[in-house]
């Protein structure tokens, strides 16, 4: 074979550029590309009988397109900055140095912890406790709490009762309440004297009620009490009473009241009794001024008393304003 015939110049020079000049041609046709050592020594590698077509062939592989169940979208959102909680979830955080680790965890109860060193949590804007929050050391609060400047108050100390401000009770009052002693702020006084009373209480008679005159600012009036219907403690204008006192601890659930035949029936009495805090208190009100009549016996609440008054509500309009005849008050028992 003529090697001019064949190649692009007649004379081609040295021996040693011939198959240079020959790797060009064949190169420079169709279909036709040079195989390196590299690329042959790259082949040896693969497995005899490998499967290295279709989804096998070497190309450029996306996560998603591994031997994965979980999605594509989910596995990008792992480096995304989004939130992927149906393909991972964090129990535990640790610092970025690892130290602690972990700084927060939270429990099967859902309980978030923090590391008691050497900070534990930072709450910046806002924060939501729901259940309860345990604190194994300082609170350090750079804002308000419902408004209030704690630090500014000096509220971050330990208080005496004393030095609170919302009570009208002095630090030495609510103190007794566990030195047991007697003090203005609070006293059982009250509540042992009704036993007292309760113990020693007795049924009211007639007698009872006749034993001692009657007295008062109106006109004669020991004329309530003194068993005679034609004496009558009278001039009563309102405010002004007739009152009688047993001398004793009494119970009263019954009365009946006489009046005047000089009364218009236009006014209006009522009955007082003193209990064991000595003050007074209504007991029977709306009682009409009468006539020479009898009211019927009424019963009433059961009470317990050391004195009983009768109390002028409106005058009446009679001769001598308000006249009580007689007034009876005991017990039925």
């Amino acid at each position: 074979m003529a090697v001019g015939k064949y190649l692009p110049e007649a004379n081609p020079g040295p021996a040693e550029t011939v198959g240079a000049t020959i790797k060009t041609a064949y190169e420079g046709e169709a279909n036709t590309n040079a195989f390196t050592d590299a690329e042959k020594t790259k082949l040896g590698t693969v497995d005899t009988n490998a499967d290295v077509t279709g989804d096998n062939a070497p190309k450029s592989h996306t996560i998603a397109s591994h031997d994965t169940d979980t999605t594509g979208a989910e596995l990008t959102s792992l480096g995304d900055n989004s939130i992927a909680d149906t393909l991972h979830r964090h129990s535990e955080l640790s610092a970025s140095d690892g130290t602690p680790d972990a700084v927060v965890s939270v429990d099967s109860d859902g309980i978030l912890y923090a590391d008691a060193a050497p900070v534990g949590i930072d709450i910046l804007y806002s924060g939501v406790i729901g259940a309860h929050l345990t604190v194994g050391n300082d609170i350090i609060v750079g804002g308000t709490v419902d408004g209030v400047d704690i630090a500014a108050r000096d509220h971050a100390e330990s208080h005496s009762v004393a030095s609170h401000n919302d009570t009208t009770a002095t630090g030495a009052n609510l103190n007794t309440l566990v030195g047991g002693g007697e003090t203005d702020l609070h006293s059982h006084a009250a509540a042992v004297l009704v036993l007292i009373w309760e113990f020693h209480a007795v049924n009211a008679t007639l007698a009872d009620f006749q034993a001692n005159a009657a007295t008062g600012n109106m006109a004669a009036p020991e004329g309530i009490n003194d068993n005679n219907l034609i004496n009558s403690a009278y001039w009563g204008n309102p405010g002004n009473y007739a009152r009688v006192d047993f001398g004793k601890v009494v119970k009263i659930d019954q009365w009946r009241f006489y009046g005047s035949s000089q009364q218009n029936n236009d006014g209006e009495v009522k009955l007082q009794y003193r209990s064991s805090d000595g003050n007074w208190y209504n007991w029977v009100t709306g009682i009409s001024t009468r006539g020479e009549t009898w009211t019927i016996m009424s019963s009433e609440t059961e009470v317990m008393a050391d004195a009983i008054q009768v109390v002028v509500v409106t005058a009446d309009s009679g001769v001598n304003r308000t006249k009580v005849g007689e007034l009876e008050v005991y017990h039925t028992g």
